[in-house]
């Protein structure tokens, strides 16, 4: 009795050991959420209209777009990761998918005054985590 109780105790012991070397690893090779790639690029409309493509880790995940002709203020997201897009103008006006299951188009509207310039920007939100573009001027 004494031998089989001396196996076990080597085995145990043996079996806790892999297992701790293995979470260990696992631990410690994981990316964290804080890194997440993000990038962007800008498009420049023919009728002056500006959309913001959003990428993380290089694949498409929506955009926000300025339509000058009916003044209109789109965020698309494509991808159903958590994340939502929102598209700025300025402080006037936002669009987002914040919340909402994707895919989905969100569109603001509104008509605003002639032939003034606005910034726009666009972002990847969760919760109290943005990454947003760089500001492009948009005119109404």
């Amino acid at each position: 009795m004494r031998t089989l109780t001396l196996k076990f105790s080597k085995l145990w012991g043996t079996l806790l050991g892999v297992v701790t070397i293995v979470a260990a690893t696992t631990l410690s090779t994981a990316t964290p959420a804080s890194a997440l790639s993000v990038s962007f690029t800008y498009v420049n409309g023919s009728d002056g209209g500006k959309t913001i493509h959003v990428k993380v880790s290089g694949d498409f995940v929506g955009y926000g777009q300025w339509l000058s002709y009916g003044d209109t203020l789109i965020a698309a997201d494509s991808t159903p990761d958590g994340y939502g897009v929102e598209a700025h103008l300025s402080s006037i006006r936002t669009a987002s998918t914040r919340g909402l299951a994707s895919p989905i188009v969100v569109r603001e509207t509104g008509n605003l005054p002639e032939n003034h310039s606005y910034s726009m920007w666009v972002c990847l939100v969760k919760g109290s985590t943005s990454y947003c573009s760089d500001t492009v001027t948009a005119v109404s």
